[in-house]
C-alpha cells in the first residue's frame, strides 16, 4: 500500500498488541489530512505511513496519542 511520492516514515508505537490495535491505528492515521497510506504492524510495533509533509506527520503523532497509544520514535 505504501509507494506514492510522499515521505515514508516508520513510527514506533507503544501499546499496540493485536490486530484490533492495528486496525484502529491504521484507520486513525488514514483520517489525517495529508496521509496517503498507512499500515500498522503489531508484531514490529510500528505504524508505516506516507505523508505529504512534516505537518501531516505531526498530526499522525497526535492521532496516535488520541487513540490511546504512545509514539516512541520515528525512522
Amino acid at each position: 500500500m505504501l509507494g506514492g511520492r510522499g515521505l515514508k516514515k516508520k513510527v514506533g508505537i507503544i501499546g499496540m498488541t493485536c490486530h484490533s490495535c492495528e486496525t484502529l491505528l491504521t484507520e486513525a492515521a488514514l483520517e489525517v489530512k495529508g496521509v496517503s497510506s498507512a499500515r500498522a504492524d503489531a508484531k514490529k510495533g510500528v505504524l508505516e505511513v506516507e505523508v505529504e509533509n512534516a505537518a501531516a506527520l505531526r498530526n499522525v503523532f497526535k492521532a496516535v496519542e488520541e487513540s490511546g497509544y504512545s509514539v516512541k520514535g520515528v525512522e
